[in-house]
């Protein structure tokens, strides 16, 4: 359940004219962007909403709202803590999704999904797949989950392979 102060800080954050102002201009932009992160705040309430400076690879800075917080993958392995930025030409550009590596959950080397610095790529992220305003209907995306979890798993499963004939080799 979204709490009452969640939507009320995506209200003031989008709605705020001060020098402090996110990076969103268009007043229908801004409306999508409370709906979607307000859905999202409530299939995940373990993520929160939040206003922080983000810097582009070029350098350039701008102000987003973003959703941090703990994503629970399985019960068997620890919570993986995530930053979900709102693109300033969002939602026409994809969200950036990073994983922050702590103590509890570590990113592997060579990862499918996510780079060393913790910026995740997936085939439904990336700029020739998103799509708005006609989002991809919810079958492909599913499917396109399924695969980047197929790969990962497929990944992993050679990793493991490899990793236990070498030490039977060695």
């Amino acid at each position: 359940m979204v709490t009452a102060s969640s939507i009320q800080f995506i209200d003031s954050a989008l709605s705020c004219t001060t020098s402090l102002a996110l990076s969103y201009s268009d007043t229908e932009q801004k409306w999508i962007i409370q709906k979607h992160l307000t859905s999202l705040l409530q299939d995940y309430p373990t993520l929160n909403p939040s206003i922080d400076t983000f810097i582009h690879n070029d350098s350039t800075t701008v102000n987003l709202l973003n959703a941090n917080g703990y994503l629970f993958v399985s019960h068997s392995s620890p919570p993986i803590a995530i930053t979900i930025w709102l693109h300033e030409n969002y939602p026409y550009m994809a969200p950036i999704v990073f994983v922050t590596p702590n103590h509890m959950s570590k990113i592997h080397p060579n990862h499918p999904f996510v780079d060393p610095f913790g910026a995740t790529k997936s085939a439904y992220l990336l700029v020739l797949t998103w799509q708005h305003p006609s989002f991809t209907h919810p079958s492909v995306v599913s499917k396109m989950e399924a695969l980047d979890r197929v790969t990962g798993a497929i990944h992993y499963d050679i990793a493991i392979k490899f990793t236990s004939c070498n030490e039977q080799e060695g």
